[in-house]
């Protein structure tokens, strides 16, 4: 999500080990590949070699409830209203659709008739959706929608569907679609070109808040006024997929490295912060942007006790009061004043691209700094206090 306001990094706070989320038990020590829950007890989950798990305590125990070895790779799982349906394909390639009644009394798995295996299927009054296609009598069909100005609809541009309660929001690598049926989509972004790669992730509340995540960097843009002005913050993390549980709350895994990691943010991805786990997991689950979970290799899930470890951001609003950076803007140096009963023991400097300029341990409430050695430009200051994040300062040094 883009207009070019000022680019915001984004700050990681080294924290703690896990609080806020806690291991359950799977039943399996196969990886966990997919979950979808019907209400806030019953769920399910596929697992490496063709197993299905199923939950009736909002996921706090599972059982296994089948295993077909014709569902061995990439399996997804959907819920509608009365039906369960697993995604996978087998040894040679054939893709597989495994369908069953909520109540688990009817399993039937047939050949359908697609061009990849459904990896991120999701449902919208009852209907399945996945990349670019909706499941209609049997059969994966691809979406129609409007013609952007480079010539590609919804159909062969769009990387990922959501369902955003309201509605559902498609991303291709400029423009966000919603459509409030999965027929008729509607382009309600001025297309304004993204600042990196495709889109991983795009928000939209049907009021007016949108979310759109790209990665390489990775960069939040967003929009509160339906997409006629962005601003953008940039992590100093390679890539890392989101979760957004509201315009504001997200949750977050790197891609690529420290899998045992799980980010969280409450303000749209200015700060975040983390929680160290024991075991690495790959992917994140949230059920009404409430029960959470995360899971991965060797059966892993973690079920969260605290909405996914998202805080209230109370504590830092005092904190921002509290804390003042001055001169600013400023060109040579500037003092930190901290009224809070707290020593600020650590500083960080960090320019636009997310690098650490200075790292400074003044184990004191006033401070002054010199800067004679930054160049110009806008930079984070992030304070901290017994390895916690106080306060993030916005300095312009001219």
């Amino acid at each position: 999500m883009k207009k070019f306001i000022l680019l915001l990094t984004i700050f990681i706070n080294t924290n703690s080990f896990s609080q806020n989320w806690q291991l359950v038990s799977s039943n399996t020590s196969e990886e966990i590949k997919d979950m979808y829950f019907k209400d806030e007890l019953i769920g399910f989950a596929v697992a490496g070699q063709g197993k299905i798990l199923k939950t009736i305590d909002g996921g706090t125990n599972w059982i296994l409830i089948y295993e077909n070895s014709e569902l061995l790779q990439e399996q997804s799982i959907v819920v509608t209203n009365d039906k369960v349906y697993c995604f996978g394909q087998n040894f040679s390639g054939v893709i597989k659709k495994l369908e069953f009644s909520i109540d688990i009394n009817d399993f039937q798995i047939a050949t359908i008739n697609v061009a990849f295996t459904p990896q991120n299927p999701i449902t919208y009054n009852n209907i399945i959706f996945d990349t670019g296609v909706k499941y209609d009598n049997g059969q994966f069909i691809p979406l129609t929608g409007p013609i952007d100005v480079t010539g590609s609809t919804i159909s062969n541009g769009a990387s990922q569907i959501y369902n955003n309660g309201n509605n559902l929001t498609a991303s291709d690598g400029h423009n966000i679609f919603i459509s409030s049926n999965g027929d008729l989509w509607d382009n309600v972004q001025f297309h304004l070109p993204f600042l990196s790669s495709d889109p991983y992730q795009s928000y939209y509340d049907g009021i007016g808040k949108m979310r759109t995540v790209t990665n390489y960097p990775c960069v939040v843009h967003i929009s509160d006024d339906n997409g006629l002005s962005w601003t953008y913050n940039q992590t100093n993390i390679q890539s890392l997929y989101f979760y957004f549980i509201s315009p504001k709350k997200i949750l977050g895994l790197n891609l690529f490295t420290e899998e045992n990691k799980i980010y969280y943010s409450t303000n749209s991805g200015i700060t975040f912060n983390f929680e160290t786990l024991s075991n690495s997991v790959k992917k994140i689950y949230s059920f009404n942007n409430n029960l959470c979970f995360a899971y991965g290799n060797s059966g892993v899930i973690y079920k969260s006790i605290n909405n996914g470890g998202l805080l209230n951001t109370n504590e830092i609003k005092k904190n921002e009061r509290e804390i003042e950076i001055f001169p600013n803007p400023t060109k040579n140096e500037f003092n930190i004043e901290n009224k809070l009963n707290k020593i600020i023991d650590k500083i960080e400097i960090i320019d636009i691209y997310g690098k650490q300029i200075k790292i400074i341990y003044p184990n004191k409430n006033f401070y002054n700094l010199n800067i004679n050695d930054l160049l110009p430009g806008f930079y984070n200051v992030n304070l901290f206090s017994e390895n916690l994040l106080l306060s993030v300062k916005k300095l312009v040094v001219q």
